[in-house]
């Protein structure tokens, strides 16, 4: 899997992605992501885990990703996509066990629709708070009968969506819903307000007096104080993620919403 570090523009977002394999040297596992706009003017999002590292588990990966995508494009809601992909997995593959977390995005009017199996929820970091997208899903290849559903979510302009594979949170002899924890503080602290500018006028002076006084003047060849830049809130996000267990894959996909999305075009 390719690293996508840099945001991509997508129909109604921006989209970031990081991968790290297990096995550094052969750079194969079997976590995935993928995040690509569809005909309807959707888009779809998903990661994926496949039990395992190495060659078989990315063999098993790539089939997985590759069916996601062609039912994606057939028009299949996420809930159907995992229907599909569990019947596959038990017919076809009984040694594989996977798990998946899968949505699309209607930019038109800022709705997600998701669904997962057996995966981590995803993280809405909105405005300072960050809370999680539960929807639960039994994982894919232990039983036929496995049936799925969706969530759906109304977005809003700048809401951040954190989707990721267990090795971000998982320590060995650590509990998974801890990594979770220390994962949604990090991607608090990332979004948080920034440090206020400092004031050009010197602390001894009471605010409310300060507030009466004319503005400060720069001296003759100053250079004026200006305000820090916004933050890109994606890049800090993607800036604070870090493994917890490097003996395993983890794959870190993050979507932003943009501005006005039925007035945006994919490449815009």
């Amino acid at each position: 899997m390719p690293d996508s570090d840099e945001p991509r523009v997508l129909p109604g977002m921006r989209v970031a992605a990081r991968y790290q394999p297990a096995v550094a040297e052969a750079y194969l596992g079997g976590d995935w992501y993928q995040a690509i706009p569809l005909d309807d003017g959707e888009v779809l999002l998903a990661v994926g885990d496949v039990a395992g590292h190495g060659l078989p588990a990315a063999s098993a990966m790539a089939k997985l990703r590759h069916a996601i995508t062609g039912l994606a494009f057939a028009g299949h809601d996420p809930a159907e996509i995992l229907g599909v992909l569990n019947r596959m997995l038990c017919r076809l593959r009984p040694d594989v066990l996977a798990t998946a977390l899968v949505a699309r995005y209607r930019p038109a009017d800022r709705t997600l629709r998701w669904t997962h199996a057996g995966h981590p929820p995803m993280l809405l970091a909105r405005s300072t708070r960050v809370e999680r997208l539960l929807h639960p899903g039994v994982l894919l290849g232990v039983s036929e009968d496995a049936t799925y559903t969706c969530g759906s979510v109304r977005l809003h302009p700048d809401d951040l969506l954190v989707m990721f594979t267990d090795g971000l949170i998982e320590k060995r002899g650590g509990d998974l819903y801890e990594g979770l924890d220390l994962l949604s503080h990090a991607v608090a602290g990332a979004i948080g307000p920034a440090p206020a500018a400092s004031s050009p006028l010197p602390p001894a002076i009471p605010s409310a007096v300060a507030s009466l006084l004319p503005p400060v003047v720069p001296a003759l060849g100053a250079t004026p104080h200006t305000p820090p830049a916004p933050r890109d809130r994606l890049t800090a996000v993607m800036d604070a993620m870090a493994p917890s267990n490097e003996a395993d894959d983890t794959c870190v996909l993050i979507a932003q919403v943009t501005g006005d999305p039925a007035q945006l075009r994919y490449g815009a």
